[in-house]
């Protein structure tokens, strides 16, 4: 949340009480803008929903490769890339850290997901 304040993409009350409730926002790139989709409590449920969320939205082509992003590599985002794996098949998976740009803004502990929608 500190990372989102400090780049101005929520205010410093929001993020304050977000960051007592343990909100963890789901943001979207939708027409070129970076937006807030859903706020989920807790980092485990956050990346259960963003899964649910990749199965509702994405498109049907097999060949279409999908791209993880993140900050740290610890055992939560291990077990996100394996679940994923699970869910996607025999689908390319692109496996990458964040670069130095979007890691100011997002922190270290920064997850991204990337597939093409519907």
């Amino acid at each position: 949340m500190q990372y989102l304040i400090r780049g101005g993409r929520i205010g410093k009350f929001a993020g304050f009480f977000g960051g007592m409730l343990n909100i963890n926002p789901i943001m979207e790139v939708a027409e070129g803008k970076f937006k807030p989709l859903e706020k989920v409590r807790g980092r485990k449920k956050a990346l259960n929903r963003i899964i649910e969320i990749m199965k509702l939205r994405k498109s049907d082509q097999q060949d279409e490769a999908v791209g993880i992003v993140y900050g740290d590599q610890d055992e939560l985002v291990l077990n996100f890339i394996e679940q994923l794996q699970k869910t996607i098949g025999n689908q390319k998976l692109m496996i990458n850290s964040v670069g130095s740009a979007v890691g100011v803004h997002t922190g270290p502990s920064a997850l991204g997901i990337f597939f093409l929608s519907k």
